[in-house]
């Protein structure tokens, strides 16, 4: 299956209440930020962004990798540090599957500044989660 990032054009996040929603830009990024309430972590964007794949985790000894399956879509997560911890980093692919056999995908991060984060789970799901199933496609032919 061929592989396809999505572009900034071809998504879109719903304003969110009790989320800051940051748009920034340089001369060739184009930047977004999500801010959870209570900082406790930020979903974060570039135009440049690679899809990811497990090759980041190569060389840690902690953490590792999670997929979550939701009906529309997949996220996959890869933690280079153990869950759980205050502070941490980890890079994740939000992929649509399209009727033309094509996977879109759309990479990000994730910074982790509390603990708590892994404390919230709304419908068994964590709260991050959740944020990633609100991204729209604006693709109207998948």
């Amino acid at each position: 299956m061929q592989k396809r990032r999505i572009s900034f054009e071809e998504f879109d996040i719903p304003e969110i209440k009790g989320y800051e929603k940051i748009i920034d830009k340089d001369e060739n990024t184009l930047y977004l930020f999500l801010k959870s309430p209570k900082n406790k972590y930020t979903l974060y964007f570039d135009s440049g962004m690679p899809i990811y794949d497990k090759s980041i985790l190569n060389g840690c000894k902690e953490g590792g990798a999670m997929e979550f399956i939701l009906a529309d879509r997949k996220i996959l997560l890869y933690c280079p540090t153990k869950l759980g911890d205050d502070e941490g980093l980890c890079f994740f692919n939000v992929e649509f599957i399209s009727d033309k056999e094509e996977a879109l995908i759309l990479p990000g991060q994730i910074i982790f500044n509390s603990g708590q984060v892994f404390q919230n789970v709304v419908d068994k799901k964590y709260s991050f989660i959740n944020l990633l199933e609100r991204i729209k496609l604006k693709i109207k032919d998948l």
